[in-house]
């Protein structure tokens, strides 16, 4: 959708990426002279609802795992002789 491209551009950046201002996405649907009330107004929730997705997607990959809640690693059994090498039984 070109109009939440050009919107991307008017994201607050602070502590974190916001989600696109109201007024940005309200003065777009007015330049677009083309379009009635109504056809702004469905452009506007469409927005809303895509940059919505968006937030939600990019706040989850921000969030922090809680302490104790990483990702175990996989267990790689041992190569064979490795217990040999380091002074164990075969």
């Amino acid at each position: 959708m070109e109009a939440w491209d050009d919107l991307s551009t008017c994201r607050p950046i602070g502590m974190a990426v916001g989600r696109i201002p109201w007024t940005a996405i309200d003065t777009w649907t007015q330049r677009q002279r083309d379009l009635d009330d109504d056809a702004r107004a469905i452009i506007a929730r469409a927005i809303r609802y895509v940059d919505d997705i968006e937030f939600a997607e990019r706040t989850k990959k921000q969030t922090p795992k809680p302490p104790g809640a990483s990702t175990p690693r996989p267990r790689v059994p041992a190569a064979r002789g490795a217990r040999a090498a380091h002074g164990g039984s075969p």
